[in-house]
């Protein structure tokens, strides 16, 4: 059977689809891009004050070694971050190094003032996970 035009032009678009749709789940992504999305994604739930969504970013061995409570009074200023930002990201094997930094007010004086972050974070079973020291 010959194929035809209109065939060819609708396997292009499904294919097309189908790898957009791969790419947006993550699998066409190289680990740089892959840990730049979850370092942002844990900086912005920190941002936000959402402590509970950035323990879950954290690294299972280390969600086991520590509770919630002592993950969140390492972020008690959180409440003073204005902006958060991952600048960049360089991985080995299985683990990244991430530079980010946050922007944050001062109470007294009122300054706002940007400090770079540096975060590990490593590959457990395929999965990125921020590495707390």
């Amino acid at each position: 059977m010959p194929v035809s035009k209109g065939n060819t032009l609708v396997f292009a678009m499904l294919m097309a689809t189908s790898l957009a749709g791969c790419t947006s789940l993550g699998l066409f992504q190289t680990p740089e891009e892959r840990v730049q999305h979850r370092a942002q994604a844990r900086l912005d739930a920190l941002l936000a004050g959402n402590i509970k969504k950035a323990f879950s970013f954290l690294a299972p061995a280390a969600r086991e070694a520590t509770t919630l409570r002592r993950y969140s009074s390492k972020y008690a200023g959180v409440g003073l971050w204005r902006a958060v930002r991952v600048n960049s990201v360089e991985c080995d094997v299985d683990r990244c190094d991430v530079s980010a930094s946050v922007t944050y007010e001062m109470v007294r004086p009122r300054i706002t003032n940007t400090r770079a972050r540096h975060e590990v974070w490593i590959d457990v079973n395929g999965e990125w996970y921020f590495y707390s020291s």
